[in-house]
């Protein structure tokens, strides 16, 4: 399996400086690029007023990072580069468990029994069946 070694996003990006040479690019969508190791010079492209369009290349020893902004087009040599995606509809495809109205009203009463003084001795002797093993 290889892995990707380059990936485009679209969109705006609001820039903030986390200090150290370490940028954390974000979209209103929920993505989010961390950069490592970006010079000064270099930053100056990311305070840029709006960002759009950024891609990464990812190579041995850097990442290179390309955006465009309102000033045209930059490119930065960076040490490390992270892409975060949240993927909304992740869990929709696994057979999740899904309890219906009476399961529900079952599981609430347990974990009431539970919280109750005295009340986990009394599911377990409900759990029996009412009477001590081996009778």
């Amino acid at each position: 399996m290889t892995a990707k070694m380059r990936r485009n996003f679209s969109g705006e990006f609001a820039a903030q400086d986390l200090g150290s040479g370490n940028w954390r690019l974000a979209q209103p969508s929920g993505a989010e690029i961390f950069l490592r190791g970006v010079s000064s010079l270099e930053a100056q492209a990311f305070s840029a007023q709006r960002l759009t369009d950024l891609g990464i290349e990812w190579r041995r020893q850097a990442a290179l990072v390309t955006l465009k902004s309102n000033g045209g087009v930059a490119s930065a040599a960076v040490s490390g580069a992270w892409a975060h995606e949240p993927l909304p509809k992740l869990y929709d495809a696994l057979p999740l468990a899904a309890f219906d109205a009476k399961a529900r009203r079952f599981w609430g009463r347990v974990f009431w029994l539970v919280r109750m003084p005295g009340g986990r001795r009394l599911l377990k002797y409900f759990a029996r069946g009412g009477r001590k093993r081996g009778q």
